[in-house]
């Protein structure tokens, strides 16, 4: 699982295919959005799944996204529920 900002505005994660090495790059801009107002972090925790594709061989990950009111995590995982463990993850705020 990899950290990240819960205030992001997006994230792209980049990871390599399990099944052929190719490397992925996916941005995710619907995060989802912690409840700030709950009494604990668990309360605050948010959550979504997203469907990765590799572009090379078709190989299909699952990126669950979970974010609580400190922080936000990424887990990527095969097809076979294989964790991938060498995860990068890029944040983008909103610029004022």
């Amino acid at each position: 699982m990899k950290n990240f900002n819960s205030l992001a505005k997006s994230i792209t994660v980049e990871f390599d295919c399990m099944k052929c090495g190719t490397t992925i790059n996916e941005t995710f801009e619907d995060l989802p959005v912690a409840d700030m107002l709950a009494d604990n972090a668990s309360g605050s925790e948010n959550s979504t799944e997203e469907t990765i594709v590799c572009p090379e061989c078709g190989e299909e990950y699952t990126c669950d996204i979970y974010v609580n009111m400190y922080e936000g995590n990424v887990e990527i995982t095969s097809s076979n529920r294989d964790v991938v463990d060498d995860v990068a993850v890029e944040e983008t705020y909103n610029e004022e």
